[in-house]
This record gives structure tokens, C-alpha cells and sequence, in this order.
């Protein structure tokens, strides 16, 4: 008899905040997937990266959006900018990035993508990890690749080298 269970967990911060209990293990556990020396600065750069985790500030790279026009970079990071509902551009833009969601939150697609690059995990092995298809990981890795590398120009910050 083959019985299978269907396994709802999957890999997250909230799977790794769960199995640390002590500052030393929490140390431990974001060095080993990330690089970064604590939870902290692994927040800050996402912040940085992606301030306040607004995934509307991403432009997925399987987009319609993301395809069919260039990204006015300048645009895509001001938070400032107060969105006028006449202007059908943006409703057009903000409908492809909301369409475009993963169900991982923005945390864990960049633990995802700090995952590839600390530990140079192939992209089968994320999918499973993460309980989503290589597709989506590919989307994910290259359009995160593009943000950070695009957000670190416009600071003139080189942290990919």
C-alpha cells in the first residue's frame, strides 16, 4: 500500500524564526541561508531594497508590464508619488504587478533569492523548499536580480559584485 501525505509546510523566515530560540541560533541560522549576520540587517536591506515590503514596487519580469515597456526606474521607487485613478497607465501597471503575485511574501522571496546566492541552490531545489514551481523561482530570481542591482544604482550603492 503507497500512502502520501500532502505536506502543507514549507520553507519561510516564520519556519526559521520558529526553530530558533536563542539570539546565537537566530545568528547561526540567517548566516547560513543568507550571509547576514542577523535578522536585523537582513530587514534593512530588504527595506532598502523594497521599502516597507509594498509589493507594488516590484515589477515581476513575467509581467505584461514588465515586457511590454521599459522601467522608468526613477517611477518604480517613488514612494512619494500619489496615484491618480483617471491615469489608466498606472492602473494598467499596478493590475500587472497585482496579477503577478507570488504566494510567497516579499520576505520570503528574498530569503528565496539570498538562498541562491549564499548558497547557490539550484532552482529545482528552491521550488521544492519553497513549495512553488521552477517557473515561478526563475521569475522570482531574475526579477528580484534586476530590482536589487537597479535600486543599488540609484543609491550608487555596488553591494553584487
Amino acid at each position: 500500500m503507497n500512502i502520501q501525505f500532502n505536506c502543507s509546510h514549507r520553507f519561510s523566515l516564520d519556519v526559521l524564526r520558529d526553530i530558533w530560540s536563542t539570539k546565537e541560533n537566530e545568528e547561526k541560522y540567517i548566516k547560513h541561508f543568507t550571509g547576514f549576520t542577523s535578522i536585523d540587517k537582513f530587514t534593512a536591506v530588504l527595506n532598502f531594497i523594497v521599502p516597507n515590503g509594498n509589493r507594488n514596487n516590484i515589477m515581476y519580469w513575467k509581467s505584461r508590464a514588465g515586457k511590454d515597456r521599459a522601467i522608468d526606474i526613477a517611477k518604480l521607487f517613488d514612494s512619494d508619488r500619489v496615484s491618480d485613478s483617471s491615469d489608466s497607465d498606472d492602473d494598467d501597471d499596478r493590475l500587472n504587478r497585482s496579477s503577478n503575485r507570488s504566494h510567497l511574501s516579499v520576505e520570503d522571496e528574498f530569503l528565496l533569492v539570498m538562498m541562491k546566492l549564499r548558497m547557490g541552490l539550484t532552482n529545482f531545489d528552491l521550488a521544492i523548499r519553497f513549495s512553488t514551481s521552477d517557473a515561478t523561482v526563475s521569475n522570482i530570481l531574475i526579477t528580484w536580480i534586476n530590482l536589487i542591482k537597479n535600486r543599488t544604482q540609484i543609491a550608487d550603492i555596488n553591494i553584487l559584485v
